[in-house]
């Protein structure tokens, strides 16, 4: 006897929103408010911006030139940090894109006056800053960093997290979610399946069953047994039973390998089907495996999981 998965789930109990909605996390690239870094206004010499934690995110440093007196030059760097005490320069020709024209510069004078500029960080540093050096005291600047998320870059993390967790939490249970489509295959049919005997199927909740034979030595066909040969019974929380039909017989099998194949399709249905406490405790399963990668079932399976799991548990 042995089970085949023949059809997949088309979709997990819960989705990749909700489990992200757990881990409070972003559900799209937004992008938060700018963090102000620096403010020059009338100086000469340099000042070093306040720094902005960017753990998480895509930080682009923007500069917007207010005025910038005749005969001044600012020098501008994005500068980095792992403590946000210690900074050095990002690199030693820093290069800011013109917003409005796409002109690469790198000094900014009176003709940058009215214009805005970004540099995108492209380190690992978890702070940067812009610092600035100015030659005389006259103008105004502004530099802010924005932070975009990145979590849509764990999109596929998470997909797999969920599958991961759904399958220890069937396994726990014994029991499938969503629908899907398993074969229990068989040389024979089983001598002791006759009409006082009534036969433990290992899938549940059990939607349906279909019975398959081939009915000659080397065939690759499977015909149908017909669904009037047998009674099912197909229980919420418990599993299945199928009980020949008095005064009927199973059709003769030819005796080869697997040559009896019982189709079933099993779960609650959709994913909007599944009970609320399943999906709570996938919630938190698919939590603990973002944020402990290394966590095995033993782990998953905490009191406030099982608890939970064990609302839908059924009686072997």
């Amino acid at each position: 006897m042995a089970l085949e998965l023949v059809t997949a789930p088309t979709e997990e109990p819960i989705s990749r929103a909700e489990a992200k909605a757990q881990l409070r996390l972003d559900t799209s690239q937004a992008e938060l408010a700018p963090q102000p870094t620096l403010t020059y206004q009338n100086f000469s010499g340099t000042s070093n911006g306040t720094g902005v934690a960017i753990s998480g995110y895509k930080a682009t440093a923007i500069v917007n030139c207010g005025t910038i007196a005749s005969g001044d030059d600012l020098t501008l760097k994005l500068q980095e940090s792992a403590d946000n005490i210690t900074y050095t320069n990002v690199s030693t020709t820093d290069t800011w894109t013109d917003v409005d024209s796409d002109a690469d510069v790198t000094v900014f004078d009176e003709n940058s006056s009215s214009r805005t500029y970004r540099q995108v960080y492209n380190g690992t540093r978890p702070y940067v800053r812009v610092a600035i050096t100015a030659v005389t005291d006259g103008g105004t600047l502004e530099a802010w960093i924005t932070l975009q998320s990145l979590v849509t870059d764990e999109n596929d993390l998470i997909d797999g997290l969920i599958t991961a967790a759904r399958m220890a939490a069937e396994n726990y249970l014994d029991k499938k979610f969503v629908t899907q489509a398993w074969d229990w295959k068989f040389n024979q049919f089983p001598s002791v399946w006759d009409a006082s005997y009534e036969a433990k199927l290992p899938l549940c909740p059990l939607q349906s069953l279909e019975v398959w034979y081939r009915a000659t030595l080397g065939s690759t066909t499977y015909s149908s047994a017909g669904s009037s040969l047998f009674i099912l019974s197909t229980p919420r929380k418990t599993k299945g039973r199928l009980q020949l039909v008095s005064g009927q017989s199973w059709p003769e099998a030819a005796d080869m390998m697997e040559s009896v194949r019982l189709r079933l399709t099993c779960g609650y249905g959709a994913a909007s089907a599944v009970p609320k406490p399943i999906k709570a405790a996938l919630k938190l399963m698919t939590a603990m495996l973002f944020t402990d990668r290394s966590a095995g079932s033993d782990k998953l399976l905490t009191p406030r999981v099982r608890d939970l799991l064990d609302t839908e548990r059924h009686n072997l």
